[in-house]
């Protein structure tokens, strides 16, 4: 059906990098090198000392020629600091804002900021934060130039009103891709509660948000009224790419969230109700993806499977619908031809 799109992406933490992990990835490549990924990498992996060129290295490794690169923002200390800006510890996604945990550093210190939201710095500090980001992508050889990198997802998918007009204020992306299936954390939150679910519920959900700011959704709620749509079968569609105006960019939103918290079954019915909805309405993309850390994690709602086998299996039905997969990149493109930059057409 090539009306209907799949968007794949790995979502790499800049956390530890484990060759178990990289393995598994290549492996899946191997097997799956139609699959093309949008690599949404967060560069605090060069900011704590260790061998540049050795990290990029591995990370190259596990990227196909056909897969995109775009930028992922954890707060680290470490990558927030090499920006210039001064870091905060609070507040966090955890529940009493716990740190979550720390990561080593060259020096045997530990890098800690993985849960902090990025809405809460200031905005000379997020341009500042974007700025050597992506010039971290650059001096580590990931990309080429800072043009190359067009896409972003905001660490827990946390894009608030100011992170997406920093985005614009660089003028270098095309996209972001941090709408969230709003019902569907929802549904989490009532089994385990978390300040993270709650802020996904409310910035990506039906009611305007303005404070506090690192959750404000006053550009994308008009775009979304209902909410971002997705996983959850109680939603009666999936929600599709929007033009945000006022930043210039598409939001193309992650309505599957990512496989750590997906079952097989939940991803072949969320397929399935895309189906339905390409035969009813014409193009639907919809989003898959997994972790880098928690690839060869055995999942926690699908035991004895792993993540990522969660993940591919998804693809694998999905691709028995005949589909067609694209990066995030070429999307993107392709919405910036269209003659109407309100909602996507796919020719």
């Amino acid at each position: 059906m090539s009306n209907l799109i799949l968007l794949a992406s790995i979502d790499w933490e800049g956390a530890e990098i484990k060759q178990d992990n990289i393995d598994a990835i290549k492996k899946f490549n191997e097997s799956h090198h139609d699959v093309p990924f949008t690599h949404f990498i967060c560069p605090s992996y060069f900011t704590r000392g260790f061998d540049t060129p050795k990290i990029s290295e591995l990370i190259k490794s596990a990227i196909k020629p056909n897969d995109e690169i775009a930028l992922h923002i954890h707060c680290w200390e470490s990558l927030i600091t090499a920006a210039g800006v001064t870091y905060h510890a609070k507040p966090t996604w955890n529940k009493n804002n716990d740190p979550g945990t720390g990561v080593k550093k060259a020096n045997g210190e530990l890098d800690f900021g993985h849960d902090v939201p990025l809405g809460s710095y200031d905005d000379a500090e997020l341009l500042k934060i974007f700025t050597n980001s992506l010039e971290l992508l650059v001096s580590s050889g990931l990309i080429e130039r800072v043009k190359d990198c067009v896409g972003f997802r905001c660490g827990g998918w946390v894009a608030s009103t100011n992170v997406l007009k920093a985005m614009q204020t660089t003028g270098n992306f095309t996209y972001d891709a941090s709408g969230a299936p709003n019902l569907f954390f929802k549904s989490l939150n009532a089994r385990e509660p978390l300040p993270l679910y709650s802020w996904l519920e409310e910035q990506w959900g039906s009611t305007l948000v303005n404070d506090p700011a690192y959750i404000s959704n006053s550009l994308t709620h008009p775009l979304y009224p209902d909410g971002v749509t997705g996983l959850d079968p109680q939603s009666p569609t999936i929600s599709q790419t929007q033009f945000i105006k006022d930043a210039n960019l598409h939001e193309i939103p992650n309505t599957a969230a990512l496989a750590d918290y997906n079952t097989v079954s939940q991803l072949k019915d969320y397929i399935d109700r895309a189906v339905a909805q390409a035969i009813k309405t014409g193009n639907t993309a919809i989003s898959m993806g997994f972790h880098d850390v928690n690839a060869t994690q055995v999942s926690f709602d699908d035991p004895p499977l792993t993540n990522i086998e969660v993940f591919t299996q998804g693809v694998d039905y999905f691709k028995s619908q005949n589909g067609v997969m694209l990066t995030r990149k070429a999307l993107a493109k392709r919405l910036r031809q269209q003659a109407n930059n309100v909602c996507y057409r796919y020719a």
